[in-house]
């Protein structure tokens, strides 16, 4: 894998991992400054009662649209994760392969086999001569 790729994976990953973290943050500080205002309307009698009415709704859909954005990031994120491990397996897989390659002085087996099959398919236009009949 490219090391600049796998740096900007990185980077994004940990943007992610941080976002998460700050939504969860800013949600509290927004129910904080609102439960200030709610108090205040719930010193009056007349205010009272719809005030808590429209607190429990407002706290609800505030917790709720938070935890779609912290759902989405970590989401984004857990992807970004996957993405950049398999990009590493694969990167790992084909290094061992090349060692092998190396230290054996030989191609891997499928290249091998892929070599010979192109070597005997017959040509366009040329008949099968690969059974004996």
């Amino acid at each position: 894998m490219n090391e600049q790729q796998d740096w900007w994976l990185g980077v994004a990953d940990v943007l992610a991992s941080g976002s998460g973290h700050g939504v969860e943050k800013i949600k509290r500080v927004h129910l904080a400054i609102a439960d200030e205002s709610f108090q205040a309307l719930d010193v009056f009698a007349v205010t009272r009662p719809w005030a808590r009415v429209v607190k429990r709704s407002h706290d609800g859909i505030s917790s709720l649209c938070y935890g779609a954005v912290q759902l989405s990031v970590q989401s984004i994120g857990t992807a970004l994760t996957k993405h950049r491990l398999s990009r590493t397996r694969v990167t790992q897989q084909l290094s061992t392969a090349q060692s092998f390659q190396r230290s054996h002085g030989t191609t891997a087996p499928s290249a091998q086999n892929a070599h010979a099959r192109r070597r005997s398919a017959p040509r366009h236009g040329e008949p099968d001569r690969s059974h004996k009949g």
